[in-house]
Parts: structure tokens; sequence; C-alpha cells
């Protein structure tokens, strides 16, 4: 009997120390792309000698650091057995302040606009994985646009029957979400073999480069805050992420991305 228990332990340790690993890998990428916030911020003000300009660039460096504070903090509480924090969420507001860390990376050539409806939309989740989850898809649409030009439109805006996605959605999903955040690229599209992929763990394109953790990440992230993910695309003309999310007072999500450990 002590033998089967020692397995058992043995085992639960095992797979928890899988989901640590993974969860580890998606945390480096985030890390990762917030050292890009935090670079792009400074090369801004290494070309600009505007003091408004410098001093939103300062801030954009201190919401990035705040947030791998958070980041950190994420790994070490899912290691430890704890809960993420969970909050009520002004989603507009989210995607500007991501907008803020974003810009300074976005090149001259590149056009980027961000249209948010002025009707309140509240989530209930965790900010850090949520923003976290927003500047991912802007990097990724980033990446998908060639060096020449190339536009990003992100758009925050109240789920209705005929709203892009939602239907396509929802043949994959019994979810009910009450509003959207919608990441266009000008790109050159995704193959349909890709985008049949590209939510799987460590798939990625970017050989070399990517660890194929991100999308994943993302998409486990808003399938625990009870929402959507999707994509759809067309080979030559773009791609577009849909993020459907229920407004909090659908849901408080009491335990969110809550630990496996008894």
């Amino acid at each position: 009997e002590q033998e089967k228990d020692a397995l058992r332990d043995r085992f639960v340790y095992l797979e928890r120390m899988e989901a640590v690993g993974k969860l580890a890998g998606g945390i480096a990428h985030d890390f990762n792309n917030l050292l890009h916030a935090i670079q792009g911020s400074l090369d801004y003000m290494a070309r600009n000698d505007d003091p408004a300009a410098r001093k939103q660039a300062v801030k954009n460096i201190d919401v990035a650091t705040k947030r791998a504070e958070d980041l950190t903090g994420q790994l070490l509480a899912y290691a430890r057995g704890g809960k993420y924090e969970v909050s009520r969420i002004d989603i507009g507001k989210l995607v500007r302040e991501t907008e803020d860390l974003f810009r300074p990376m976005v090149a001259n050539h590149h056009d980027l606009r961000v249209v948010v409806h002025p009707d309140p939309m509240f989530a209930s989740g965790d900010r850090t994985q949520l923003q976290q989850v927003v500047l991912n898809l802007l990097l990724n649409a980033q990446e998908a646009l060639p060096e020449s030009q190339g536009r990003i439109t992100v758009r925050v805006e109240p789920v209705l029957d005929h709203t892009p996605g939602w239907k396509n959605a929802q043949e994959r999903s019994d979810s009910v979400c009450d509003f959207v955040i919608r990441v266009r690229d000008s790109g050159c599209g995704i193959s349909p073999e890709v985008e049949k992929r590209i939510f799987e763990p460590f798939f990625t394109t970017k050989t070399g480069k990517g660890t194929g953790m991100g999308l994943a990440m993302a998409y486990g992230c808003i399938e625990n805050h009870h929402g959507v993910l999707h994509v759809e695309s067309q080979e030559g003309e773009g791609t577009e992420f849909f993020v459907f999310l229920p407004s909090a007072s659908r849901t408080e999500l009491p335990e969110i991305l809550a630990a496996t450990g008894d």
C-alpha cells in the first residue's frame, strides 16, 4: 500500500512539474515580448528629444516592468499551488494601454489603428494574462507585415449576431460572449494547413526563432476566461484574430487558472 501511495505521489509530482515547465515556457515567451516593448521605448527615447514623448516612453517602460514582475509572480504562484489575481477589467482601457506599450515598436512604414467602442466593456479575469494575449497578437501581426508597408487594425466592440468571426467561432465553442478584441494585419495571410494547427503547442513557422508557445498559451488563457480565440485568414489578403470574451456580469471566474495540486 505504501508503495502504491509513493508511486501515486511521484506521478502527481511529475505531472505537476510538466505543467510548470509548460507554463514557464509560455511565460518566457511573454517575458521576451515585454523586453521588446522596453527596448522599443528606449530606442524611441534615443531618437526623440520631445520631453512629453520621452515621458510617455518612461511610463511605458514602467508599465512593462510591472507586467514582467506580475508574470514572475504568476509562475511562483502556480508552482506553490496558488491562484492568479482576478479583477474587474476595463477591456477598452487595457487595449489602449497595450497600444502604448506596442506603438514604439511599430516601424515608420507600418500603420497602427486602434478603434474602441464607446460603450463600457468589463471582463472578470487576470489582467496581466489578457494584456499578454493582446500584445502577443500585435507582435505576430507586425511580423506578418512586409518590410515596405502594412497596416494593423485593432477593434474593441460588442458582439452582435453579425459580428465578423462570431458565427464561425460558435461552431467550435458553446461559450456565451459579449465583446470582442479584433487584431487584423494586411500581411500575406496563412494557408489553411497552417491555420488548422496555429494554436497547437510548439507549432511554429518561424524556424529557429519562435517557440511555438505564444498562440498556444494565448488560446489556453482565453479558454480559461470562458472565451474563444478564433482566427480567419485569406492568403494574399491578411489575417485576423478574434478574442471573444464574456462580460464580468456574466461570470466572476473565481478560480481562473487555478493550480491543479491537492
